[in-house]
């Protein structure tokens, strides 16, 4: 099969070409791509005969390194400039975007005919739009003063990760000592497995296996900003489960798209539910219009359909994701419509559950009440007088591309993030430790809070549908009359979740509002772990 004389078929992959200033690039550079295959069928693989195509078609354009992945489902390999677009009939440029010099595809990704419908998406043409994986730093500890809710009852303020079990009712579940937990983190991780070592030894905690497991293209640097984000991660995780047994990492050397969809489809396909990991975290968010773009979503809903229980933090980016929350000025105008909205991608897959922000308010060191988390706006850059505003806040709004959550809001067509919400908010955020470093670092953002639900989830234990589906269950048990055992449990949604009834993501009048019920800042709410154990036992096992 030859690039010339042929009939072209789009695939999902769209242009990314935000400068009008662009070259080309030069034609003998290389690039590692990856192209994803559409399954056959929903829940099952590409056939071998397509994958030989694939890998044949990339091989007569020159590629090298041809590597296909385990679950049949990607192709990866490495291409100059020259081979790349005559086999995607497009062209790559370079520009500047945002300060660094990036490259992009000036049409979209297409293949010949016969391997339309095959090729579903062409990641690795473009580093314009790359997944963030951030947290929120609060002010050093011992200079954050408690900060009063509206009643001046109950205080934000820092906690050890080990104080979150009773905040979300869990101190008197089983800890998770005998649970494997796996997550995808870039970079070099030899400095957050130092920080988790650390941290057990110092907190008495029983030690935690760790498994590394290299995916993707590149080299390995240390990223400190990373390293805090992976040790956010794991370190509220266990501190939430009491304790695990394992943590894999898959390891790609960074979120471009390329590496972060051989990262999310290998973590997808080796282990399968529930035998070895009761849950897998992707702790991190891009905007689902540029996962949209790029082709990442398609080729992830194919890998992420095949597992059920995968939890994904909803940004921290209030309802602006597509601007990575940057939405005004240093003058304060807006540089982004006001009304319109955006969501995060993986959180935003109806296959994965999103996890939003909360602040936390507790009075004498006992849980008091939650409300949607926003910090307001900050210069992006504090010590640039000129620089453009950012708001931080919990992610949450209504999905564009994802089909929704069926009985929820009557069948709604689109999905709503996130599902739940935890901690997110610094000022009542989570005290994180760094080896070497004598002062805690006091951290929120909804990575805590993702994490924080997958320690929570390790310690409800194995039912047949996971927390957020049995709240789902119970919702249209109740709604639609469809069985009694719901009215029957002796429990409401109220007593289920802490609920979160206050609160915006927007600013300046925009967002979404928090409101009694379901919404787009906390989902349900919190969850009231005994309460929902208590019922899942009684729903399936009695």
């Amino acid at each position: 099969m030859q690039a010339t004389d042929t009939v072209w078929v789009a695939t999902q992959t769209q242009a990314f070409l935000p400068s009008t200033t662009a070259t080309a690039l030069p034609a003998t550079t290389s690039e590692h791509v990856v192209a994803a295959l559409n399954p056959v069928l929903p829940d099952s693989k590409p056939t071998p005969a397509q994958v030989q195509a694939v890998v044949d078609y990339l091989q007569q354009n020159g590629f090298t390194g041809i590597k296909v992945s385990s679950s049949q489902r990607l192709v990866d390999a490495t291409g100059t400039v020259a081979g790349i677009q005559a086999a995607f009939n497009t062209t790559l440029m370079s520009f500047q975007y945002q300060g660094r010099a990036a490259f992009g595809n000036n049409a979209p990704a297409q293949v010949p005919q016969a391997l339309g419908g095959v090729v579903v998406a062409v990641l690795g043409l473009q580093n314009v739009a790359t997944a963030q994986a951030v947290v929120e730093v609060a002010p050093s500890p011992a200079s954050t003063k408690a900060r009063a809710n509206a009643a001046g009852t109950a205080v934000e303020v820092a906690h050890e990760l080990t104080e979150f079990s009773a905040f979300y009712d869990a101190d008197n579940l089983p800890i998770g000592t005998g649970s494997t937990v796996a997550m995808v983190a870039s970079g070099d991780l030899t400095a957050v497995l130092a920080n988790l070592k650390a941290y057990t030894t110092s907190h008495g905690l029983p030690d935690v296996s760790t498994q590394v497991i290299p995916v993707g293209d590149g080299s390995y640097q240390d990223d400190p900003a990373k390293d805090l984000v992976w040790t956010t991660a794991v370190e509220a995780m266990v501190g939430m489960a009491g304790g695990l047994k394992q943590i894999v990492f898959y390891n790609p050397p960074d979120l471009s798209d390329a590496n972060l969809i051989l990262g999310i489809d290998t973590m997808e396909d080796e282990f399968s539910w529930p035998v070895q990991y009761a849950s897998e975290l992707l702790p991190f968010a891009i905007s689902e219009d540029d996962a949209h773009r790029s082709g990442l979503m398609a080729a992830s809903d194919n890998a992420i359909a095949f597992i059920p229980e995968n939890i994904a933090p909803s940004g921290d980016d209030g309802a602006y994701a597509e601007s990575e929350g940057v939405i005004l000025d240093a003058q304060g105008n807006w540089l982004v419509a006001p009304g319109s909205y955006t969501v995060n991608y993986p959180a935003s897959d109806r296959d994965v559950w999103a996890i939003g922000g909360t602040s936390l308010y507790t009075s004498g060191g006992i849980y008091a009440s939650e409300t949607g988390w926003n910090s307001g706006v900050a210069p992006v850059d504090p010590e640039n007088l000129t620089s453009d505003q950012q708001l931080h806040a919990g992610g949450g709004g209504v999905s564009k591309f994802e089909g929704g959550q069926g009985d929820l809001f009557n069948h709604a067509p689109w999905r709503i993030v996130p599902d739940v919400a935890f901690d997110a908010d610094p000022a009542s955020g989570a005290l994180v430790y760094l080896q070497g470093n004598a002062t805690p670092v006091q951290v929120g953002g909804t990575v805590l809070a993702a994490a924080l639900y997958v320690g929570l989830r390790i310690r409800m234990g194995y039912h047949p549908e996971t927390p957020l589906e049995l709240l789902y269950t119970c919702y249209a048990d109740y709604h639609d009359h469809i069985k009694n055992d719901y009215a029957l449990s002796g429990y409401s949604m109220q007593q289920l979740v802490h609920p979160v009834n206050e609160g915006n993501n927007g600013y300046g009048g925009y967002g979404y509002n928090a409101v009694a019920g379901y919404d787009a800042i906390g989902g349900w709410g919190s969850i009231n772990a005994r309460n929902l154990n208590a019922l899942a036992i009684g729903y399936f096992h009695d």
